[in-house]
């Protein structure tokens, strides 16, 4: 017996974990269909295209079931697939790597011969982790080892998320693997280094960028991944809304003068700056950076990856720019007096430069800068604008679901009774987390006569916060405030990611969730 049916949605069906054992991940892969649900004799299944006859007695025979399935969109299948059959290849390889460790002693033999440390299951085990990054949409990969265990995380929508943990005998022949392909010094494990490889995954070109570090447990390494061509790249993809956008792109028609993206590590400052250059990148314009790394190649812009041990330190490299007929200059960051007056005059001198810095919000950017010992006469001249922002975890559109927030939570966001919130119950799709993408949250401070006044006279962060805000700028915890009410985040992420509440105020509401 067996059955079709129409087009079926998978991300509202429920997954039978039941039904996954009846069929591998390679099986389920080579004919790109997932089973995703077992009742008594018959076993339904997810498929791309109508199954043949000789495809069901296959299956028939395989799962000792009759078979019913339906045609369902194949992105759909591969995240399932991902999802539930992800550890399958890493454990085979695992068992398989402990085996041979056990037998031959490889993790204690730097002697060997390269071409032996690239044989065999490690690859397996390496190319896994590094996958399954990419499918999953990790920012990072975190490979720790501690006194008897290797433990990997992935960081996704910048939480940290535990993907595995391996025994410890596999740890030497997983950090060599790691060190070749990184180009990296296997016998040096007591000091920091430096490296990267590229792979092509599921026709995406990626770049991965690893950094080691000496612990008391061995090395522990992260791997920044990046994608070589990152099409989201724009204002609006980032969480912008339209009137922002518009407002941002009129500031990138200036000739001259300095926009400042300022937040903590990690807010996306880096990632807004490119959405910028992607937007005024023309062929009549000469846009150069330097940064530290380069972290995405744009087509048609000449990036410089700044070399502090051969002297080419971002204060040297902008001086260099200056003499190379730039229109745009983007600076990674702004961290220190030299690098802060250079950019500074450049932005004085004909050129609209592009930079981040480290502060809570936009009116302390200039205390930084005057900090810096850069004068308050030279800000007020450069300074066009001053994007403050965070990334916030975007709720999961598939299984997002409301509730009724309790008084306290109301209060916290001045909400009445009957107002809904929302936040999502854990998926496929996200990883179980309730979590997908990032919205970036932001407050935009446009520099007038009157910001100059400020600048040059008080230069008091408080004096120019409120003037801003009493001149249209929306501050960040009512931008965070207004993406909560809206749905697009969670509370819990409110609280997360703003310091401005009082600490008895966050406690009370964190103890009600």
């Amino acid at each position: 017996m067996e059955h079709v049916s129409l087009f079926m949605d998978l991300d509202n069906i429920i997954i039978d974990k039941n039904a996954v054992v009846y069929l591998t991940k390679d099986f389920c892969e080579k004919y790109m269909i997932f089973p995703y649900k077992v009742e008594g004799d018959i076993l339904y299944l997810a498929s791309i295209k109508p199954l043949n006859s000789h495809w069901i007695r296959e299956l028939k025979f395989i799962t000792k079931k009759n078979i019913e399935y339906s045609i369902c969109d194949k992105s759909q299948i591969i995240n399932l697939i991902n999802y539930y059959y992800g550890k399958d290849s890493a454990d085979r390889a695992l068992q398989e790597l402990q085996h041979e460790n056990n037998n031959s002693e490889i993790s204690g033999k730097l002697e060997k011969e390269e071409t032996e440390l690239l044989k065999g299951p490690v690859i397996t085990l390496v190319d896994s982790i590094v996958y399954n990054a990419v499918v999953k949409g990790a920012s990072d990969i975190h490979i720790e080892p501690f006194k008897t265990y290797v433990t990997i995380r992935y960081r996704i929508d910048g939480a940290l998320e535990k993907f595995n943990t391996y025994p410890k005998v596999i740890y030497d022949s997983l950090t060599t693997r790691i060190k070749i392909m990184s180009k990296m010094d296997i016998s040096k494990k007591h000091y920091p280094q430096d490296g990267k490889f590229s792979k092509v995954i599921n026709d995406g070109e990626f770049d991965f960028r690893v950094s080691s570090l000496p612990t008391v447990n061995g090395e522990k390494f992260v791997i920044r991944v990046l994608h070589r061509s990152d099409n989201t790249l724009t204002l609006s993809s980032l969480g912008f809304k339209n009137n922002w956008c518009t407002v941002i792109e009129e500031l990138l028609k200036n000739r001259q003068g300095l926009i400042i993206i300022t937040g903590p590590t990690g807010s996306g400052k880096t990632t807004t700056l490119y959405s910028m250059l992607k937007h005024i990148n023309t062929s009549c314009k000469n846009l150069v950076t330097v940064e530290d790394p380069v972290e995405y190649v744009l087509e048609g812009v000449n990036q410089v990856h700044v070399n502090n041990q051969s002297g080419l330190t971002f204060a040297n490299t902008l001086k260099a720019i200056l003499r190379q007929d730039p229109d745009i200059i983007m600076v990674g960051e702004i961290i220190d007096e030299a690098t802060a007056e250079t950019a500074i005059r450049a932005a004085l001198t004909g050129h609209l430069v592009l930079t981040t810095l480290h502060t809570n919000d936009a009116a302390s950017t200039v205390n930084r800068l005057i900090d810096m010992n850069i004068a308050s006469y030279l800000i007020s001249d450069s300074l066009l604008a001053v994007v403050a922002q965070r990334l916030a975890r975007k709720v999961c559109k598939n299984c997002k679901e409301s509730y009724n927030p309790n008084k306290s939570e109301r209060i916290l966001l001045g909400i009445n009774e009957g107002t809904q919130l929302y936040k999502g119950k854990g998926c496929p799709k996200c990883n179980g987390t309730g979590y997908k993408g990032r919205v970036a949250v932001y407050e935009i401070m446009l520099v007038n006569e009157r910001h100059k006044k400020i600048i040059c006279s008080s230069h008091n962060s408080e004096d120019l916060k409120r003037y801003s805000i009493n001149n249209g700028m929306i501050p960040l915890k009512e931008c965070f405030r207004q993406l909560v009410i809206n749905g697009d985040t969670t509370l819990e992420e409110y609280l997360c990611n703003l310091q401005e509440f009082n600490l008895s105020q966050v406690m009370e509401v964190s103890y009600a969730i």
